[in-house]
């Protein structure tokens, strides 16, 4: 059976790398811009599988109409028995819906009036022809998915040639838990994130040294961890509140519920919680800054 090939550009074609090939709904038409390394190509099937799985939840949710109705609830296989016309007016438009959706065997021959239609984002017979409420619902979930998978591939594109400034390797061909940027507070030079730590923890320099930049010198009251490098004002304020509010959820190992004493005092991300759940901020404590 062959199926309609969307005029739509695949973007993980156009970064050289679609793991659906052939097979892929959207358009091959336009040439890759350059070859991907394996570490990027990985990334880029990360963005594809979870694209595909976000996609089956809005179906999941918005078609409803073309899971209920199933052969062993064809009316030829339903024992006859007088219905509730309330129930009869409530699954009608459910009745009538074809359980093959877009790709039926029957085609102008198929018994069931309606078919569900095409959504022209994601390609997917999934909207109901009569129900705007459903179709409404589904075009605005599948244009957020879309977004976010827009943002995700425009952060692989941003951070694919960014190299630290210590080790010099590119951060995003590193392996496993090292693929990671270290994003500091008050400067925006790059660096990975075990590079940067294992400078801010060296012993032979002064605390004030440590904690500047390596290479501007200016200094950051902390790091934040990122997979993928941020270079505007506004995403990496939106990071670092993301990354505040993160660790307010965990307890403060150093105040360990009142038995302990916080050399961060109010600067501290962590919750500092006593056993007797009354959080507590130590003023007296030293400054970071």
């Amino acid at each position: 059976m062959s199926y309609r090939r969307s005029q739509t550009i695949c973007r993980f074609h156009s970064l050289g790398s679609c793991r659906f090939g052939n097979l892929c709904r959207y358009s091959h038409d336009a040439t890759p811009n350059e070859i991907q390394s394996p570490q990027i190509s990985a990334l880029a099937d990360e963005v594809v599988e979870n694209d595909l799985q976000k996609r089956r939840e809005v179906v999941a949710t918005t078609s409803s109409y073309s899971r209920q109705m199933t052969w062993a609830n064809a009316p030829e296989f339903v024992p006859r028995y007088k219905a509730n016309p309330a129930e009869v007016l409530s699954t009608e438009g459910v009745q009538d819906i074809c359980p093959y959706g877009g790709s039926c065997i029957w085609g102008s021959k198929c018994s069931y009036p309606l078919h569900m239609e095409i959504c022209r984002m994601c390609d997917l017979y999934c909207l109901h022809p009569r129900d705007r409420n459903q179709r409404r619902e589904h075009n605005r979930e599948c244009l957020e998915q879309h977004e976010q998978a827009m943002e995700l591939s425009f952060a692989i594109a941003r951070s694919k040639d960014k190299t630290c400034g210590i080790c010099f390797d590119t951060v995003l061909e590193k392996k496993g838990r090292e693929r990671r940027f270290g994003i500091l507070s008050k400067c925006k030079h790059i660096f990975c994130l075990t590079c940067i730590r294992t400078w801010r923890k060296a012993h032979n320099f002064e605390p004030t040294v440590t904690r500047g930049c390596p290479e501007c010198r200016v200094f950051s009251g902390f790091v934040c961890p990122s997979a993928y490098w941020v270079d505007t004002k506004e995403d990496k304020e939106k990071l670092l509140n993301e990354y505040r509010a993160g660790m307010g959820t965990k307890d403060c190992k150093y105040f360990n519920r009142g038995s302990g004493k916080c050399p961060f005092g109010n600067k501290c991300f962590y919750r500092h919680r006593r056993r007797c759940d009354v959080n507590q901020t130590e003023s007296n404590a030293p400054n970071s800054d």
